[in-house]
């Protein structure tokens, strides 16, 4: 908290602002997905990192809170094709980068939760994933976002773990 005497109040900064609507949809999510989620097949190891490739198509993405783009790629089991990443905001319509929590829906009740921030000049960013149920329980993730400019799909490379869920 940021106090402003001259105002004779309390503001929240913007980056404290961010961190409790994250925590607010957090808090939505993922009581309703665990109630939901059954894990059908083991994950592996969480020893080291392993490769994340990932391709997703977001032509039909309409840019406000809810809106998805369709994944096209994936070297995981557990995110198979067709699967949606949902975008929630809170900054989608920035004019200079978006900044949001992310649903990675792999289906039946199978999700991962995280949050991405991309520059809308460069169309270069990063995406992070520390939560999921149901095949995706444990699954964390880094990954760098770019921007295929011949195929207008987004490429996602990095690592993941999966680590063990109490």
């Amino acid at each position: 908290m940021v106090s402003h005497p001259t105002a004779g109040h309390t503001r929240r900064t913007r980056s404290a602002r961010l961190g409790a609507f994250a925590s607010v949809i957090l808090a939505l999510i993922l009581p309703v997905a665990g109630a939901s989620a059954q894990s059908t097949s083991p994950a592996p190891s969480a020893d080291a990192p392993n490769a994340l490739h990932m391709m997703k198509d977001c032509t039909a993405f309409s840019g406000v809170p809810g809106g998805s783009c369709v994944i096209t790629a994936s070297n995981l089991p557990q995110i198979p094709v067709g699967g949606l990443l949902t975008y929630f905001g809170p900054e989608l319509a920035n004019p200079m980068f978006a900044s949001s929590s992310v649903v990675l829906n792999a289906g039946d009740g199978n999700l991962a939760y995280g949050w991405c921030m991309v520059s809308n000049a460069t169309a270069i960013g990063m995406c992070t994933f520390w939560a999921g149920s149901g095949t995706l329980a444990g699954f964390n993730a880094i990954v760098d976002v770019t921007l295929d400019a011949d195929s207008g799909r987004f490429h996602w490379d990095g690592t993941y773990v999966f680590t063990p869920v109490n």
